[in-house]
């Protein structure tokens, strides 16, 4: 940790080895307020803005800034300070801190970097850009997002040498996802091709390093992982970055990857309920064809009337008989057909049929279009709805020869 001590008016008076080495400056260059040239050009006058505050509010200086030395080298730092009083309380000076937090803040930068590049994107989409950006952020070679499918892993995202992979599917057995698959995580900074020596694909990849996390549903069973290779050992520090990148990330993927299962189960669901609907649908306009067929060519009359005598539908022989063409009887009641001196015996059926009758047998007359008298006798009923009539139903057979 880097140990500074000013003036009271902000000048250096004492600046300790590790203040030294992050600055690149001796104590002699910093000393007095030459100190500021170890700050980075553009964060001189956010330290100087936010030193100044701290003074004028009487609180401790705390602020996160860069370190640039003279090769240009830069440095992360969060820098603390304090007052330092005399006997009486008086301030006579500060005394601060510095900590290098580069690594910290070059995790926040590819963490963002991650964050922005896949934010926008959902679905299988999200797995080929999760693929692409941590293998740009943590400059490996390959990169891999899993499913769990039955005993294989199936890739979701693979990013190899520079672009997008087909779709592969895998055994885990003898690959380092094994193991990762069953301890959670799995690290192997160097020699992966050789502890792992009946793994083809990794001398193929010429793996030296694997770093992967598996991730569960919301019921803690694991359902895939996520994995990066690289052609060369992996250094301690960027492991650590590594690992925890990755496990940030596959909380991500276990939710894109149980939303992309529920859509497909749901998008599964409607293609089978649409077929069963158009099954449905056909076997009922073939049941209604059949009912038509039968209808139609019945030599019967068959009729179906309202109560106020509307006639909702006849057959073919209905209006072959009778002459009248369809939409001639749009404009029409059954009561305009019915012989005239038969209309009060007619009525008298439909008040029985109404009133609680189940069937009634009926001889009438019909009057045709060109005026012929058409003898009929049939029976007819009444057609309820929720217990309440609603329309008769007859059928007839021409008894005038």
């Amino acid at each position: 940790m880097g140990i500074y001590r000013t003036n009271t008016t902000g000048d250096a008076i004492y600046l300790n080895d590790r203040w030294c080495e992050i600055a690149g400056l001796t104590a002699a260059e910093a000393s007095g307020p030459n100190w500021a040239r170890a700050l980075h050009p553009e964060d001189r006058e956010k330290v100087g803005a936010e030193w100044y505050a701290s003074v004028q509010e009487h609180r401790p200086f705390e602020l996160e800034c860069r370190f640039q030395k003279p090769d240009g080298t830069v440095t992360w730092v969060l820098s603390r300070a304090n007052a330092e009083r005399d006997i009486y309380g008086e301030i006579i000076g500060y005394v601060g801190t510095i900590t290098d937090i580069s690594d910290r803040k070059r995790v926040e930068t590819i963490l963002q970097k991650l964050v922005t590049g896949t934010a926008a994107v959902t679905g299988a989409d999200f797995f080929v850009e999760l693929v692409r950006h941590i293998a740009d952020a943590l400059n490996v070679t390959y990169a891999l997002v899993t499913e769990l499918v039955d005993d294989q892993l199936v890739t979701l995202g693979f990013w190899a040498n520079g672009s997008i992979q087909p779709t592969i599917s895998y055994l885990p057995a003898k690959t380092p996802c094994e193991i990762c698959m069953q301890e959670g995580e799995y690290h192997c900074e160097q020699s992966v091709s050789e502890i792992f020596a009946e793994d083809l694909d990794l001398i193929d990849m010429q793996a030296e390093s694997y770093l992967g996390t598996v991730f569960k549903d919301d019921q803690g069973k694991v359902i895939g992982n996520l994995c990066v290779l690289d052609t060369k050992p992996m250094s301690k520090a960027k492991r650590a970055e590594a690992i925890g990148i990755l496990q940030v990330f596959a909380a991500r993927a276990s939710a894109e990857l149980q939303r992309k299962n529920v859509n497909e189960a749901l998008k599964s669901l409607n293609q089978d309920l649409e077929k069963r609907v158009q099954q449905r649908t056909q076997e009922l306009q073939e049941r209604e064809e059949q009912l038509r067929d039968f209808f139609d060519n019945a030599t019967d009359l068959i009729q179906s009337i309202s109560l106020d005598g509307n006639i909702l539908f006849v057959n073919q022989a209905w209006k072959r008989t009778l002459g009248y063409s369809e939409v001639e009887l749009e404009n029409l009641s059954i009561f305009q057909i019915i012989h005239p001196e038969d209309l009060e015996h007619c009525q008298l059926a439909m008040q029985n049929l109404f009133s609680g009758d189940q069937c009634v047998a009926i001889e009438t007359r019909f009057v045709a279009k060109d005026g012929r008298t058409i003898v009929v006798e049939g029976n007819v009923n009444c057609q309820l709805k929720d217990g309440s009539p609603v329309a008769t139903r007859g059928i007839f057979r021409d008894i005038t020869e």
